[in-house]
């Protein structure tokens, strides 16, 4: 979809691909291309996010009890995988900053220091290079 959108998606965050996964597709591979299309326009960085696709495949999956956990080890799972996503987002839209990510997180730039060595996140990979314009992605 790069030449068509003339934006580059490296790919899927791990709760749109769940998602995706278990959606019933009632049509065939041109329902997934359009969904795929539209996820792609809703955009903001280089990254689908859940809330990129169609409210009737998020719906969908949580219907399905897909995003209930059975254990208190899966629910810690999914807090951390959703807790390193935010990270990620926030310092991106931050582009580095971690004073303005933390108050985009509504805390403490201490905390979210904390938080980002926690998911082994280095917050200065997120600082655009010296002559571009944007920070990499959350391939961290």
């Amino acid at each position: 979809f790069d030449a068509e959108f003339g934006k580059r998606v490296k790919g899927l965050r791990s709760w749109a691909r769940k998602a995706l996964q278990t959606y019933p597709f009632p049509g065939n591979v041109r329902e997934l291309a359009n969904l795929l299309r539209q996820a792609v326009l809703f955009s903001r960085d280089d990254e689908i996010w859940l809330e990129d696709l169609p409210a009737e495949v998020r719906e969908s999956w949580q219907g399905t009890g897909a995003g209930k956990a059975a254990s208190y080890a899966e629910v810690e799972k999914m807090k951390d995988e959703l807790e390193r996503e935010f990270l990620i987002r926030v310092l991106s839209e931050a582009r580095g900053n971690v004073s303005e990510a933390a108050r985009r997180a509504g805390t403490h730039r201490v905390q979210l220091h904390r938080l980002a060595r926690r998911h082994g996140l280095d917050t200065e990979r997120f600082r655009p290079p010296a002559g571009g314009s944007r920070g990499p992605a959350a391939g961290m």
